[in-house]
């Protein structure tokens, strides 16, 4: 009677165990990922396969406000980096740059899918020819830059700033343009 009142307990504690796992790693796969997140690990995520799949899978399962949704564009043609077959590549390539250009379709004057697509378009193998609109994002980028200041937070501010200045060829125009921006006048 003994035994089979331990091998309940036991059968009932194991029940417990595995219910509460399941709810924590639904929990972990449902948890918000932040806009501050997706624009801080651009990098981690080319350089770590493990955590550019994890990103996806979560932003798959979530609400996406429109520029989480550009993010998740990004995210998804980042993982061509990843896979080996060129039919792979491609499909992952053209799927994050597909949701991208129809999320910059139906809102044009958003400043920071227009950055997103900048780093698609310049991070991308030239044989892909997606560079059509590195010429108009740069100038819409440096246009309203400053009044999108505000928005944008000071650290993704920066962030671009950053990349304009490293990743871009800026005339000498655009380069003291730049700086009035940066400075606020």
């Amino acid at each position: 009677m003994l035994f089979v009142y331990a091998v309940s307990i036991k059968c009932v504690v194991i029940k417990c165990v595995v219910i509460i796992l399941l709810v924590f790693r639904s929990t972990l796969l449902l948890a918000q990922v932040s806009l501050d997140e997706l624009r801080a690990n651009i990098e981690k995520a080319k350089n770590e396969e493990d955590y550019a799949v994890m990103l996806c899978t979560q932003l798959e399962k979530t609400d996406l406000n429109i520029e989480q949704q550009g993010y998740y564009g990004l995210y998804k043609s980042i993982l061509a980096e990843h896979v080996y077959s060129p039919i792979k590549k491609l499909g992952h390539f053209n799927e994050g740059k597909n949701r991208l250009e129809l999320l910059i379709q139906n809102n044009q004057q958003n400043l920071e899918l227009r950055y997103i697509r900048l780093i698609l378009q310049l991070k991308a193998p030239s044989f892909l020819g997606y560079n059509g609109s590195i010429g108009k994002d740069k100038t819409y980028i440096l246009r309203y830059l400053e009044s999108n200041r505000k928005e944008l937070g000071e650290i993704q501010f920066k962030r671009i700033v950053s990349f304009l200045k490293t990743e871009t060829s800026l005339t000498n125009q655009e380069q003291q343009d730049l700086e009035k921006t940066i400075s606020g006048k």
